[in-house]
């Protein structure tokens, strides 16, 4: 599984955020980019489901839920989960 989320909306909520320093100078957020660059794509190769961390926190939560409720690749709940292999799934579709 990835939570995923844009480049600039990652650095955005590093930029904002109260309860962590790190990210807030240049050489960090440099740091940030590089492993965007570089790892988010190891990992996502190697994953089957991704979400979208745009969406609303309880959305997230929901859909975090019905993963671990359902083995991987049974079932996706709601809308925007996504599967490499399968693209974005729609709400209650069942992957057999």
């Amino acid at each position: 599984m990835l939570l995923s989320a844009p480049l600039e909306v990652l650095l955005e909520r590093v930029a904002s955020r109260k309860t962590n320093n790190y990210g807030k100078t240049a050489e960090q957020r440099e740091e940030i980019i590089h492993y965007v660059k570089t790892v988010e794509p190891l990992l996502r190769a190697g994953v089957t489901l991704e979400i979208d961390t745009r969406k609303p926190l309880d959305q997230v939560a929901t859909e975090l839920e019905l993963i671990a409720k359902h083995p991987a690749g049974q079932f996706v709940g709601s809308s925007g989960l996504h599967n490499p292999n399968w693209g974005f799934i729609n709400a209650g579709e069942e992957i057999w």
